[in-house]
């Protein structure tokens, strides 16, 4: 919890911090820069959820809650542990031409057109959440996540997605398959998908064993 010198109260996770600001991401998602020589006080808050939460579930939702509290992190289908699955999503509506869609391919994901999507613990990430996130009526939408390989060679990726979406990596266009294997250089790499809602069938997905899936770029 933090109150600056003109008198604004903020409240958030610490993100990250140099020697001159702080970064808190809120409740709502949203990473705030604070400049430390405008930071008044600084101490520990309380929890960001709200009270009352579990008040209107039933007696069996309140026990599936609290098992797949008590198995998270746990080896399983619920271990976040691991970054092998892309569970950051950067979603935004396609735009109507093509030059418009090169132009957003070439962002990295940056621009404000570019959403946040959060998956499951699984990696699955369903149709109504990307069309929330990108802030879109039903059509196609451009989803994307970053991706770092610690060294150079082939890299594979498991994706589960409709058979018609478009699929690039680094920019360059890729045929889209159920495991595609790209050369690819050491560093931090951008996988982007065009989907569309009118061929989904089930949750999509990308995962791979030769590198990590990051949260952000930060």
């Amino acid at each position: 919890m933090i109150e600056t010198t003109d008198g604004e109260q903020l409240t958030g996770i610490p993100v990250r911090e140099n020697e001159h600001e702080l970064v808190l991401r809120t409740a709502g998602d949203q990473d705030v820069v604070v400049q430390k020589a405008q930071i008044k006080t600084k101490k520990p808050g309380g929890s960001l959820m709200p009270s009352g939460l579990v008040d209107n579930l039933t007696s069996q939702e309140q026990l599936d809650l609290y098992k797949f509290l008590s198995d998270l992190g746990k080896p399983g289908p619920f271990d976040a542990s691991k970054a092998n699955v892309a569970r950051l999503w950067m979603v935004a509506p396609d735009p109507t031409t093509s030059a418009d869609e090169q132009k957003l391919l070439s962002e990295n994901m940056t621009g404000k057109s570019w959403h946040r999507a959060n998956t499951l613990v699984n990696g699955r990430l369903a149709w109504k959440d990307l069309e929330t996130a990108a802030q879109r009526t039903p059509g196609s939408i451009l989803a994307g996540a970053h991706f770092r390989s610690t060294k150079a060679g082939t890299i594979r990726f498991s994706l589960t997605a409709p058979a018609d979406t478009g699929v690039w990596i680094d920019g360059q266009s890729i045929a889209f398959a159920k495991t595609i294997s790209k050369e690819l250089p050491a560093g931090i790499h951008t996988v982007i998908l065009k989907v569309d809602g009118k061929n989904w069938v089930e949750p999509m997905r990308l995962a791979s064993d030769d590198g990590t899936f990051l949260a952000g770029l930060n």
